[in-house]
């Protein structure tokens, strides 16, 4: 749980990822805003997810070329515009984000959370 500290492998986020975190958590957004990013999610239906889940990814012609170790990929999200992320190759060939702070902009809460009217 990394908004509790622990991370893999003692590798813990860095501290720019963590304030995102920490402010999701205190918005109490944390707990479905990861959903929207899975096809078939939306805030109408409350980011409601079924296997198998699907992340739809793109890139464009500045997004770099794998060669280089850096590239950059758009994550698409329900309503919104795809988000960037900047990925880095390691030395063991694994590509890690390296820059994903669009990741966790807010996005609308579920229909079930909004508050109705009473009159």
């Amino acid at each position: 749980n990394v908004g509790s500290g622990s991370a893999y492998k003692g590798y813990a986020p860095s501290s720019s990822i963590m304030y995102h975190v920490n402010r999701l958590n205190r918005q109490n957004v944390w707990s479905y805003t990861g959903f929207a990013y899975v096809s078939g999610a939306s805030a109408s239906n409350n980011y409601k997810v079924s296997a198998p889940y699907t992340i739809v990814t793109s890139r464009n012609k500045y997004s770099g070329e794998e060669s280089s170790g850096r590239v950059k990929v758009f994550v698409n999200v329900s309503g919104f515009s795809p988000r960037p992320i900047t990925l880095k190759k390691n030395d063991k060939g694994i590509w890690k984000a390296y820059e994903c702070s669009s990741m966790f902009v807010n996005v609308p809460p579920p229909a079930s959370t909004k508050k109705k009217d009473e009159l």
